[in-house]
């Protein structure tokens, strides 16, 4: 190991940088460790390796298994939390064998939630009713453009958009053209007022 070469080093530094990601360990850490583990007889080297692919494969083992126990990490934080939730709503928990918490079942809304729910819901359908009759009186000098415009709210592209108002491959990109800029400028004037 005291026979490293300067390129050696180079070459194990940038193993570091590449494997250290998420592993919560520095690029010198991790190489740090390799060593110490290597001085310690503590991983088989198999013989005809080279030093550098040796340590190059400890610092990926190792890496991995520090990536291993962030996850185990978080993934335990977010039961704590999820556990946490529970007990503050008087949820249901739903458990594995071993008693951990992998989900929880949240208790039915109030009637009051379900009504600020409902008037959400029959607002923003409101909305979109107005911005949708707001689009098409904006064609409403041209009824090829507003098939193009209710067939863009539904879903519609291409060739789809083009049969539905029956123009042909040359009317078609300079019609879509006119509504896209149309709907351009309402929404720029939009976003100014």
């Amino acid at each position: 190991m005291s026979k490293l070469s300067a390129a050696d080093l180079v070459r194990l530094k940038r193993v570091g940088l590449k494997y250290s990601g998420g592993s919560g360990m520095s690029p010198d850490e991790l190489l740090s460790e390799a060593y110490v583990r290597a001085a310690a007889n503590s991983r088989n080297w198999p013989v005809g390796v080279s030093v550098v692919r040796f340590m190059a494969e400890a610092m990926r083992s190792i890496a991995g298994g520090a990536r291993a126990s962030v996850k185990a990490e978080a993934r335990n934080t977010l039961v704590a939390m999820r556990s946490a939730q529970i007990a503050d709503s008087d949820a249901e928990a739903v458990a594995d064998q071993s008693g951990v918490v992998i989900d929880f079942i949240p208790p039915s809304p109030s009637s009051e939630q379900r009504l600020i729910d409902s008037e959400d819901a029959t607002a923003n359908a409101s909305q979109l009713s107005k911005w949708r009759q707001e689009l098409l009186d904006l064609f409403a000098d041209d009824y090829q453009a507003q098939l193009i415009v209710e067939g863009m709210m539904d879903g519609m592209r291409g060739k789809e958009l083009q049969e539905l108002a029956g123009l042909s491959g040359a009317e078609f990109p300079t019609k879509y053209k006119k509504v896209s800029r149309r709907i351009d400028a309402l929404t720029a004037e939009r976003r100014q007022s």
